[in-house]
């Protein structure tokens, strides 16, 4: 059994066994408690993943296709609270222009967990690309985790948008070096929204921890009116601007930009 688990995974059970930390332990009951207490967190479509296995997935030829929408539909789709809007370009761009209201869920990041973690299945999803391979790219992605009802993506990107004259939203990036001088003239507000996991291998002092999925239910507990330095493995995780968050400034590069500069920790 073990030996096929191991192929399911995808990893030959030789090398599992030689390198898998967990499958040195040879004693049972600190087998157990290793998988037990020091599971990571659990995304949230791992819990309807199970009854679409049972049941099985809907037939991609049965899923209609998405949408090309002009700006004008697509103003009235972001009023709409019925629907989320994934914008899946790099965060550089969408800290730069972007639509408010929008999840900014970078292609380049863990895409597909991380979206099927915080967009809610039963949402109208509609999205913003740089190009068309970018939005096929997303729909297999999000097809895969159990987010089938897409329905549009917006015609020509945000181009289109700002030559529509909408408003955009921006969020304030720093690099590691300015963060750190930011950091040695005064005190400020540091959230690190990495896992617990990554926060204890290595944090800065001082900084806060908080999940980006549970910022969700979390940011209750923050100043809306506070300003904010959002760190992350590379710069790339935060959803507090949708909360109602505006004195945000996103660290780019997040802790491996940090790291690299030795910055005190």
């Amino acid at each position: 059994m073990e030996r096929v688990l191991a192929l399911i995974a995808g990893v030959p059970w030789g090398m599992k066994k030689k390198y898998n930390e967990i499958l040195q332990i040879n004693n049972q009951d600190k087998f157990i408690t290793s998988l037990l207490k020091e599971k990571p967190p659990i995304p949230d479509y791992f819990k309807r993943g199970s009854n679409i296995n049972r049941q099985g997935p809907e037939l991609v030829k049965n899923l209609a296709d998405l949408k090309p929408l002009k700006p004008e539909q697509f103003e009235e789709i972001s009023q709409n609270h019925h629907a989320e809007i994934i914008d899946c370009r790099d965060y550089e761009a969408f800290g730069r222009q972007h639509i408010l209201g929008s999840y900014g869920i970078d292609l380049e990041t863990n895409f597909p967990t991380y979206a099927g973690w915080i967009i809610p299945p039963e949402k109208k999803i509609f999205l913003i690309a740089s190009n068309d391979q970018e939005v096929q790219e997303a729909v297999i992605w999000l097809r895969r985790v159990g987010l089938d009802n897409m329905i549009g993506f917006l015609e020509g990107g945000m181009s289109a948008w700002v030559e529509s004259g909408f408003r955009t939203n921006h969020i304030s990036q720093v690099s590691a070096s300015e963060f750190n001088e930011i950091r040695s003239k005064k005190k400020i507000n540091i959230i690190d929204v990495r896992m617990p996991s990554e926060y204890e291998t290595k944090h800065l002092k001082g900084a806060i921890n908080i999940p980006f999925p549970d910022l969700r239910q979390e940011y209750t507990k923050l100043k809306e009116d506070d300003e904010y330095f959002l760190i992350c493995s590379s710069g790339r995780r935060s959803i507090l601007e949708k909360k109602g968050f505006k004195k945000l400034t996103n660290v780019r590069g997040g802790m491996t930009g940090l790291n690299n500069l030795w910055v005190e920790r």
